[in-house]
């Protein structure tokens, strides 16, 4: 994910859509919760088949590359940033807590450095890893030298 308005850098984009897919516009009113009943339905149905969409395109090889408001840059990218040399450490839970035990990117793959290479590069950028057979990571820069990563954004841990 990319600030709105963000350069093409540190990526070569390879396939693009003419056409905006217009996911934040369609949200605004949703959130707002001001539509009737069957346009509400509608709606959610239509942003529901957009962000499918746009999950699919993710199965071409290459990024997916999205502003903040899930509008499409391109796909099929090639991410070129510069290698990252700060540290990487995992962010705190959703409340806060934790947090600070470091990554060694040495021992992951291609795909992962890729993204780690890109987040420390491009400012603001939020970067989702995606492994077919692994977890779904998340890296943020929040300074010059350090990134902050969650290894499985889409695990969930129920303990009663």
């Amino acid at each position: 994910l990319l600030p709105e308005g963000g350069k093409e850098e540190y990526y070569i984009p390879r396939f693009r859509f003419r056409e905006a897919v217009g996911v934040h516009s369609l949200i605004e009113p949703l959130l707002r919760d001001d539509l009737d009943i069957s346009t509400s339905i509608a709606v959610r149905k239509t942003v529901s088949e957009r962000i499918k969409l746009l999950s699919q395109l993710g199965v071409i090889d290459g990024a997916v590359v999205l502003t903040y408001g899930l509008d499409l840059v391109c796909f099929g990218a090639m991410l070129i940033a510069p290698a990252w040399k700060g540290s990487i450490i995992s962010g705190p839970d959703g409340f806060g807590e934790g947090g600070g035990e470091p990554l060694f990117a040495g021992r992951l793959g291609t795909r992962h450095n890729a993204g780690i290479s890109f987040a420390g590069a491009y400012d603001g950028s939020i970067v989702f890893v995606i492994s077919q057979d692994g977890p779904v990571r998340v890296f943020l820069r929040v300074s010059e030298r350090t990134l902050l990563y969650w290894p499985d954004c889409c695990s969930v841990s129920l303990s009663l």
